[in-house]
């Protein structure tokens, strides 16, 4: 009779250390998302015309541990973005989806430039043409 309530209490004893794992550690952890900034911000020509077009930009990664590889490729990264932003024409920086379309495009081309898929978004603290 002992044995046989030993043996119910160890398996509702493994049973509830089951369904505790399954449903509270078993779960993802959060994804450890970061930013980068590559400067204050970029001042280019807009293409055809006597207009500047200044905007300031903010990588979203998925790692925290791009940091360094950035910083390392800074100029890179500039680069990048200036070559996108400089073609740019009065029309692409008057349409209003113009900052949804860039954002596409920075990510891609910076994800390729560099060789990885760990931009997952840019975000723009100012977007103004002078």
């Amino acid at each position: 009779m002992k044995k046989t309530a030993v043996f119910i209490l160890l398996v509702i004893v493994v049973a509830a250390g089951v369904m505790l794992y399954t449903f509270v550690f078993k779960g993802e952890p959060p994804p450890e998302y970061d930013q980068y900034s590559p400067g204050d911000f970029f001042v280019t020509n807009v293409k055809d015309s006597n207009r500047l077009l200044k905007t300031s930009v903010v990588l979203e990664l998925d790692s925290k541990k791009m940091q360094d590889e950035l910083k390392d490729k800074n100029t890179l990264i500039r680069d990048t973005i200036i070559f996108i932003l400089r073609e740019l024409d009065e029309t692409d920086v008057r349409s209003p989806d113009v900052q949804e379309k860039l954002r596409v495009q920075l990510k891609d081309a910076l994800n390729k430039q560099l060789g990885t898929e760990h931009i997952i978004g840019i975000l723009f603290n100012d977007f103004v043409m002078h």
